[in-house]
């Protein structure tokens, strides 16, 4: 069976891995569609879209969809207001992995088999904080990185900051114990003699 045999994955709930990446589906979607264009004008909370209201409230709304993630994501109810762009021209070409420092030439596209992950499964592409902080949405600090760059990025982050940790805990004690007086007890024969001695 050549590819073109093969059948379409299925559509899946689609849920955005983080709020970055929120940020860019609701751009392409909710920021250009009907069902949201009188909350851009009273700012009222009851004139939004109530599927976008159901997402940020910790929901999965079934009308957003995806087979591989941010890449081919969609919501069912968009109704794009006149002249707005289309969500799909912001998507030129496949989303491919933009390497870590690990693995630098990592490009594998997402929803493909890549040799350095497990046998059976698929590449995830997701936005990455490379200071661990969702609200700095540079683009020098972020990256978008396969699970496999994910992972051996967060271990190798997560191993430098618990040595910054100890580093600093050992600083600190050391630095409170220059305070401290030596406490100095005295040799056995000095000790007075008779008497009931501590054990």
């Amino acid at each position: 069976m050549n590819a073109a045999d093969q059948p379409a994955p299925a559509r899946r709930q689609y849920t955005p891995s983080n709020g970055t990446e929120g940020e860019i589906f609701t751009e392409r979607y909710c920021d250009q569609c009907k069902r949201e264009a009188k909350w851009r004008r009273t700012q009222e909370g009851a004139d939004g879209c109530r599927i976008r209201t159901a997402a940020e409230m910790g929901d999965e709304p079934p009308e957003w969809t995806a087979t591989r993630g941010l890449n081919d994501a969609t919501c069912s109810k968009f109704d794009p207001v006149a002249g707005a762009e289309s969500p799909i021209v912001t998507l030129s070409g496949p989303l491919r992995c933009q390497g870590s420092p690990a693995f630098p030439i990592c490009f594998v596209v997402a929803g493909t088999q890549h040799p350095g992950l497990r046998p059976g499964e698929l590449a995830d592409l997701a936005l990455v904080h490379l200071d661990g902080h969702p609200g700095h949405n540079e683009p020098a600090n972020v990256r978008l990185w396969c699970q496999r760059c994910r992972e051996v990025y967060e271990r190798t982050a997560h191993a430098r900051a618990s040595a910054a940790t100890r580093a600093a805990q050992l600083a600190k004690d050391a630095a409170s114990a220059k305070g401290q007086l030596a406490l100095t007890f005295p040799h056995d024969n000095a000790r007075p003699q008779g008497g009931t001695r501590c054990r």
